[in-house]
């Protein structure tokens, strides 16, 4: 973390050195770094990482790992297939959410999504039941 905005303006950071003059470049940099004013703890600074990379764990993992996305060589329809595949997430989600049993992993529901069509159909064009 940097001290101040002033200071990182000025010196930049180890990610984005700041540019030197003369580079053709200088007129395009963007910074970017972490700037906070607040004085933490460790145990707070470690919950606003840990709540920062939750959605990495959650969400995109499981995109990565089960769907395949980094793999994906598509171009032309990258986000309508990004799109698809959270919209499949979301609904094992529901799945899992409505009869947690044998359904643990992602892939177990993606199994029986395949065994049996028509409980995908249930949940994509029924009515969502509310669990709260």
């Amino acid at each position: 973390m940097t001290p101040d905005k002033e200071t990182f303006l000025k010196q930049g950071s180890r990610k984005r050195p700041k540019p030197t003059e003369g580079d053709e470049l200088t007129d395009q940099i963007q910074k970017v770094g972490m700037v906070s004013n607040n004085v933490l703890t460790a145990e707070e600074f470690a919950r606003y990482k840990r709540a920062h990379w939750r959605i990495e764990n959650c969400l995109h993992h499981v995109l990565d790992e089960d769907f395949l996305e980094d793999k994906c060589t598509a171009r032309n329809s990258k986000n309508i297939l990004s799109v698809l595949r959270k919209t499949a997430y979301n609904i094992i989600r529901l799945m899992q959410i409505d009869e947690p049993k044998d359904r643990e992993l992602v892939i177990d529901v993606i199994d029986e999504i395949t065994d049996d069509f028509s409980v995908a159909i249930k949940w994509i064009f029924d009515p969502i039941p509310s669990f709260y």
